[in-house]
């Protein structure tokens, strides 16, 4: 309820009292909730001692006391089901200016302390021991190592020798017979002759060839 649209005094004792009714549960609910409002009825006092009821309008008139003072209105309403509530309000009647009473806040209520839970200790995790991985030791390739190369030798080829040219035959003139007494003589001693040269020849190839194979000279008897 609104006393003159929420004025907080007046100097009128007649006044208007401006009424709200239920919206959000029109219906009411069980016997805790009412409906929307058909009757009222105003007191100046918390008790309304059989006060009449008359109809629910949006303002409703009604009279102060005369004498100056701070005045509570209250307003019972009632539903349809029969189900009431009551909402007071208050205004200052008379000149200068009202005492409005400071709200006493009320007493806040001390919160119990609330206990902390306590989160239980972790189970420690094993911290897992890493497992050496053995390095591979490097494989050692056998290195090929070349062999050195033969060093050739300087191939000793055998000194020429120079070969000794056989004497050359020369053939000896051929003696002119002298007419001699005996005519068969010349004849003996050239075939002496020729036969001195050939083994002559045939001794000096055999002393060569002596000599070339190292064998020391035949004595020949005649030293």
């Amino acid at each position: 309820i609104f006393i003159n649209d929420g004025a907080a005094s007046t100097d009128n004792p007649e006044i208007a009292i401006r009424l709200t009714n239920e919206e959000a549960r029109p219906d009411g609910e069980g016997t805790a909730f009412m409906g929307r409002a058909i009757e009222i009825r105003i007191s100046n006092e918390p008790d309304f001692d059989d006060f009449p009821w008359q109809p629910w309008d949006t303002y409703v008139s009604w009279n102060l006391p005369s004498t100056p003072g701070e005045y509570t209105i209250y307003v019972q309403f009632r539903d349809a089901a029969g189900r009431t509530a009551t909402s007071p309000d208050s205004i200052f009647l008379g000149e200068g200016t009202p005492v409005t009473p400071s709200p006493v806040p009320p007493p806040t209520a001390t919160p119990e302390p609330t206990v902390t839970p306590i989160p239980p200790s972790p189970t420690p995790v094993p911290t897992p021991i890493p497992t050496a991985v053995p390095t591979p030791e490097p494989t050692l390739e056998p290195t090929a190592t070349p062999l050195p190369s033969p060093t050739p030798f300087p191939t000793t080829r055998p000194a020429a020798v120079p070969a000794t040219p056989f004497p050359t035959w020369t053939p000896l003139p051929t003696p002119v017979p002298q007419e001699t007494g005996d005519p068969d003589l010349p004849l003996g001693v050239l075939a002496v002759l020729q036969g001195a040269v050939l083994i002559l020849g045939i001794y000096f190839a055999l002393r060569r060839g002596q000599e070339e194979e190292g064998v020391a000279p035949l004595d020949d008897g005649t030293a």
